[in-house]
């Protein structure tokens, strides 16, 4: 479809309207809409964890469990869940039609067998829209973290490691600034099944839930 000019002029004046709607709401409820501490605090994070990548050693983050065995851990991380709570799957994966559908069947089984609100978000993107939520909402959340370790190993130019090696700084990162507020953090390696197995053993999980 293309935009008439008057469309484009009706457009911008929507942006202007709502960006100073959003200046004044900010004002007359005292908060600055721009600030982002636990968005910052996460970049912190990032930039430890990526200098300590690089140099070979190992971050100080949530250890990952192996999908085929992630019982036990998956049984203790839905235990845990209580009233009140809500649950945000973090996808360390390659965004595509397999994965959006296997993250949504996981996401709506925990929905309907603990009654919590739920989300689900591809990482690192989602640093920069739930990702302040996640540190600076309630305490009574559960994280869920998948990754599949094969993020693309492109260099960067003018640096000395690759854009995974990034993405991973950037999810241990968070990790780490959630486990410092007391959320419930889990870090699932997907293998070669892709979520086949993370499924089943939540599924398992959900079941034997008191």
């Amino acid at each position: 479809m293309r935009l008439t000019l008057k469309d484009r002029l009706d457009l911008g004046a929507e942006f202007q309207r709502w960006e100073v709607a959003t200046a004044l709401a900010g004002a007359w409820l005292e908060v600055n809409p721009f600030d982002q501490p636990n968005v910052a605090e996460s970049k912190t994070n990032t930039e430890r964890v990526l200098r300590q990548l690089v140099a070979g050693q190992a971050p100080a983050a949530p250890s990952a469990v192996d999908a085929a065995r992630a019982g036990d851990a998956l049984a203790a991380w839905v235990g845990g869940i209580g009233r009140g709570a809500y649950v945000a799957l973090l996808a360390y994966l390659r965004p595509s039609a397999e994965h959006d559908a296997a993250l949504q069947e996981m996401r709506t089984a925990i929905r309907d067998a603990l009654g919590v609100a739920t989300t689900v978000a591809y990482g690192p993107r989602y640093l920069h829209s739930t990702g302040q939520l996640h540190k600076g909402g309630t305490s009574r959340a559960a994280f869920l973290a998948l990754e599949s370790g094969d993020g693309p190993r492109l260099p960067i130019p003018g640096a000395d490691y690759a854009f995974g090696t990034l993405e991973t700084a950037q999810e241990l990162g968070d990790l780490i600034a959630l486990e410092r507020r007391g959320r419930r953090v889990l870090r699932v390696r997907v293998g070669p099944a892709g979520l086949v197995e993370v499924k089943q053993a939540l599924a398992a999980a959900l079941k034997a839930r008191p």
